[in-house]
């Protein structure tokens, strides 16, 4: 069943009139932009009703096809998409995963052709993630299982790209030890306004595993400041000493070059292998003074896992996650507020309505001023699909309106994942995710099957939600 892999854009206004302005629909093959406005007059109006055309398809449609995350100027003028497809096939037949970026302009248009990110094509490259400066100066990170006679050994790569789409150098190796010794998995990146940028991983095998960092200083320069080593972000010796287990990192890089880092890490929070908790560090520019692991959840029974970080122009920090036993007897998503310097300023709260479906793997972005949005993968209402939803918040943490439900037309029987957003500085944001339009589970939408479950934790880890492997 092909995969259709979607942004949707949401508007806030400018204040200027109540009357919402059209709809504008774009269109292309394959993938699609989906367009939401929102007219926050002085007295907020409701939602302009979404309709099935506002769809714009930037890709063709494929089995293969996963793994979309978008970035976005700071001013919204531009942003970028990328996903995984098996049209980068190489040694395999054709049958390879690879990697490719779309750029939108101004306009919501296309902004030249699909781009091939990744140059070595044998065997499989997955996991993408990516970041984009105020100039529209890109890069992206992904795991790679190209190394000969190490499929399951994965390795970290990025390629930088500037604002007109065109590769700055060649596509390098993000960790400082050689290519395929240390099982680099989940590779998450982090990008200001001004092009400083981090790529976070984590290290493991079955057993043992930690998150690490580089830091550079420009998207055009590439150069790294962190240092010749890598910054250990976790420390965690496992329960009892047992070996650590700490992973799916997501980091936030701040105005002045320092960042945060959040992860998932087995035991911790209870001191036994019951489950995984969310913690967080932050750090200063190139990976300096490092600040204290702080555990972000405050339930802890039960797994609470994939998190994801963004920070302000203040340096206020939210992290939001999915977490069983929060909302009935399934998962929900829950965020917590955390100052410049770490402290929590509220307990966590959940995001979702209550719901006996399950809501997970969420994903947020926030503007400078700390506006902010949450879009994450849920069961619609029905139970027999996955929908998309977002929530968005102002810079108190204060909810805006209610949840919305990002894909056009019915939930019942699509299957709909990876939500991920992206906002600019006047609230306006898009949201990208993908799925097709018959029931199957979310593993349908991963090609091969096992290569990207591969890059999850071992299956002795059975508390995460049945159904699917989450992406990095």
């Amino acid at each position: 069943m092909p995969v259709t892999n979607s942004i949707r854009r949401l508007m806030r206004g400018r204040f200027r009139s109540p009357k919402p302005v059209p709809v504008r629909t774009r269109c292309a093959v394959g993938r699609r932009i989906e367009q939401l406005e929102d007219r926050l007059a002085p007295a907020a109006t409701p939602l302009i009703p979404l309709q099935a055309s506002d769809t714009i398809l930037v890709a063709t449609p494929n089995t293969g096809q996963g793994n979309t995350r978008i970035a976005m100027k700071p001013d919204g003028s531009e942003f970028v998409a990328v996903w995984q497809d098996v049209a980068g096939g190489g040694a395999g037949g054709g049958s390879d995963l690879g990697i490719f970026a779309q750029r939108f302009d101004a306009n919501w248009k296309p902004a030249g052709g699909v781009i091939q990110v990744n140059t070595t094509t044998a065997d499989t490259q997955d996991a993408p993630a990516v970041g984009m400066d105020a100039s529209g100066n890109f890069v992206v990170a992904w795991q790679s299982f190209s190394k000969p006679g190490s499929f399951f050994v994965p390795s970290v790569f990025a390629q930088r790209f500037d604002s007109a789409g065109n590769k700055l150098g060649g596509e390098f190796h993000v960790p400082s030890a050689a290519v395929g010794t240390n099982n680099e998995r989940n590779p998450a990146v982090g990008v200001n306004a001004s092009g400083e940028f981090v790529i976070a991983w984590n290290n493991g095998g079955a057993t043992t595993g930690n998150v690490f960092a580089r830091e550079y200083n420009s998207i055009t320069s590439g150069t790294v400041v962190s240092g010749a080593s890598d910054v250990q972000i976790s420390t965690y010796a496992g329960p009892g000493g047992s070996g650590a287990d700490e992973i799916d990192p997501s980091v936030a890089v701040n105005t002045n070059g320092g960042f945060v880092v959040a992860w998932e890490s087995f035991g911790q929070d209870t001191g036994a292998q019951t489950g995984f908790g969310i913690y967080f560090r932050q750090f200063g520019a190139g990976g300096t003074s490092p600040g204290s692991e702080t555990q972000a959840n405050v339930t802890t029974a039960g797994d609470q896992l994939a998190p994801s970080v963004a920070v302000d122009g203040s340096g206020n920090i939210v992290i939001t996650w999915y977490s069983q036993n929060v909302d009935a007897a399934n998962f929900g998503v829950v965020q917590r507020r955390f100052d410049s310097t770490g402290a929590a300023t509220t307990t966590e709260t959940l995001v979702n309505p209550p719901t006996n479906n399950n809501q997970q793997f969420p994903r947020i972005s926030m503007n400078a001023a700390g506006a902010y949005v949450i879009a994450w993968d849920g069961q619609d209402p029905s139970g027999t699909g996955q929908n998309v939803y977002a929530q968005r918040y102002d810079s108190s943490g204060t909810a805006v309106g209610s949840e919305i439900v990002i894909n056009s037309g019915p939930g019942g029987g699509q299957s709909l994942s990876n939500a991920t957003p992206a906002i600019d500085s006047a609230g306006d944001f898009v949201v990208g995710y993908e799925g097709g339009t018959s029931p199957r589970t979310p593993t349908t939408a991963r090609s091969p099957p096992p290569r990207p479950c591969s890059s999850r934790r071992p299956p002795r880890r059975a508390t995460r939600t049945p159904g699917r492997c989450p992406s990095g």
